[in-house]
C-alpha cells in the first residue's frame, strides 16, 4: 500500500530534491574551490568562471553567490598562511596496478617547516565529523566518519608513491574551507599505510 504523506508539511519528495540540491550546490562550489586554488598557485590572475547550479530559486542563488565569495576569501588566505608549502605535484593522477587502485590527489607539497614531503587535500564539506560510535570502516576497525575516510584515502596516495618510487613522505594534511564559519581548518591526518600495505589485495 502506497504511504500516505497528505498530513506533512514537506513530503519525502521534497527531502529528495532539497538533498540532490544541496548535493549539486556542494560538488559545483567544491570544483570551483580547486580551480581557484590551482589558479592562484600556478600565478594565473583570473578566477575560474563562477556556474550557478540548475534549478535554484532567486534566495538560493543569492547565498551561493555569497558563498562564493568566501571561498575566494578562504583560498587568498590559504596561499598567505600556508607560504611555506612548495608544489611538487598539483591536481596530480597517481595509481597502482597491484592494488587496482588510482585517485588524483590535490597536492603534493615541500613543507620548508617540517622538511618533509607531504600529501594535502582540500575539502568543502559542510562539515567534517571526527567520530561515529555507531559505525566502523572495515579492515581498519575505525569510526566511520569524514575525517577517518580521509585520512584512508591520502594514506592510499601516501602508499601508492612510497610502493612505486624511492619517495618517504611526511604526514598527510586536510584543509577545510570551512563556508559556515568562513575559517581555514587544518586537520594532520593518522597514518594508515601500513595497514594498507598489509592487505591482501588479490581476495579484496
Amino acid at each position: 500500500m502506497e504511504a500516505d504523506h497528505s498530513d506533512l508539511r514537506v513530503t519525502p519528495e521534497d527531502v529528495l530534491y532539497q538533498w540532490s540540491i544541496d548535493s549539486l550546490v556542494g560538488t559545483t562550489r567544491g570544483s570551483y574551490a580547486h580551480l581557484l586554488l590551482e589558479n592562484l598557485e600556478n600565478r594565473i590572475l583570473d578566477k575560474p568562471e563562477v556556474i550557478i547550479p540548475a534549478g535554484l530559486d532567486t534566495f538560493q542563488t543569492i547565498n551561493y553567490a555569497r558563498s562564493i565569495n568566501v571561498v575566494n576569501k578562504l583560498c587568498e588566505q590559504y596561499l598567505e598562511e600556508y607560504n611555506y608549502l612548495v608544489p611538487i605535484a598539483i591536481e596530480y593522477k597517481v595509481g597502482d596496478v597491484e592494488m587496482g587502485i588510482a585517485g588524483m590527489l590535490d597536492r603534493l607539497y615541500y613543507n620548508n617547516l617540517t622538511k618533509d614531503i607531504e600529501v594535502w587535500d582540500f575539502k568543502t564539506d559542510k562539515k567534517i565529523a571526527t567520530s561515529n560510535k555507531y559505525q566502523k570502516i572495515r579492515l581498519f576497525d575505525i569510526d566511520e566518519c569524514e575525517l577517518n575516510k580521509y585520512a584512508i584515502q591520502t594514506s592510499f596516495y601516501k602508499r601508492i608513491i612510497e610502493k612505486n618510487t624511492n619517495l618517504r613522505l611526511g604526514k598527510s594534511n586536510i584543509i577545510h574551507l570551512n563556508i559556515k564559519n568562513e575559517s581555514l581548518d587544518r586537520y594532520i591526518c593518522e597514518d594508515y599505510t601500513e595497514t594498507i600495505a598489509n592487505i591482501d589485495w588479490r581476495n579484496i
